[in-house]
């Protein structure tokens, strides 16, 4: 069974507060103990937050702005509307970090399959005298020799252009599918 956290009157206006629900102050949770509208958890100065919800919601008239002295309280209305947005502005954050870190895991990929495909370039185009040279010293024509190198080359390049595009298709299929999953 899961323990229950009890929290502050302090706490408490925090936790309403990140939860985006009106009474975020440390005024209005003292109020709403005051009013009997929620409870100490007995034998304790300590609230447990999910009952404390409940009770609030169930015993506060949400139609009614808070009232002192018979006005509305303009602090606590400002202070309600603080809170929503600050509630926004976190979901928003928390969403955008969420975006940069699938963004940064892409990029980390692309960088890591970029030097892989730069390592097999560089060993094409290495091979390339030993797989000639015996073939190359056997030939005494000078075009004979360019040819059979501009094909040789024209392979290798072929190889890696069609490397890369398969890696770029890859990738930008998984960006795609990365996308579709956040939304």
């Amino acid at each position: 069974m899961k323990k229950r956290e009890l929290l502050t009157a302090s706490a408490y206006a925090r936790h309403r507060e990140t939860k985006g629900f009106a009474g975020a102050t440390r005024e209005a949770v003292r109020r709403a103990l005051r009013d009997a509208r929620i409870h100490y958890e007995p034998g304790t100065r300590r609230i447990d937050a999910a009952r404390a919800d409940r009770e609030w919601a169930e015993n506060t008239d949400g139609s009614k702005p808070a009232a002192r002295n018979g006005r509305a309280s303009a602090t606590d209305t400002a202070a309600q509307e603080h809170a929503r947005l600050a509630a926004v502005r976190r979901e928003l954050l928390e969403h955008e970090l969420e975006e940069r870190r699938g963004f940064e895991d892409l990029l980390t990929l692309w960088a890591e399959r970029q030097e892989e495909h730069e390592r097999n370039a560089q060993r094409r185009l290495e091979a390339i005298p030993s797989r000639l040279g015996p073939l190359l010293a056997a030939e005494a024509e000078a075009d004979v020799v360019t040819r059979m190198l501009r094909e040789e080359i024209r392979l290798a390049c072929t190889e890696i252009a069609t490397d890369a595009e398969r890696e770029r298709r890859e990738l930008a299929e998984l960006a795609r599918e990365t996308t579709r999953r956040r939304r």
